[in-house]
């Protein structure tokens, strides 16, 4: 998933020369996007391995807002809970 602030690009690959499902989508508030990636992931699961390019996503286990951004310039987005959305409901192998 390529989080952007403008578009979202969500992928299931088995390579990179082996996509399997595609979808590109505006980024708008995190409850609407986020729900339509996850349709999207939900839709074409189980999976190995999930990564997310966030740059701005907190990725140190253990700390209280891990999982979440730090910053945004997208109005309702600083603090969104973008890992833990996808890690409770998606299958993996």
């Amino acid at each position: 998933m390529e989080a952007g602030g403008t578009k979202f690009v969500c992928m299931v690959a088995a390579g990179p020369d082996d996509v399997r499902a595609q979808i590109s989508f505006p980024t708008t508030n995190p409850e609407e996007t986020l729900g339509r990636a996850l349709s999207f992931f939900k839709a074409n699961e189980p999976f190995d391995a999930w990564e997310s390019a966030p740059s701005a996503l907190r990725s140190q286990p253990g700390l209280p807002a891990y999982g979440r951004l730090s910053t945004s310039i997208k109005p309702g987005w600083k603090d969104a809970d973008v890992l833990g959305l996808f890690v409770g409901p998606l299958t993996f192998r």
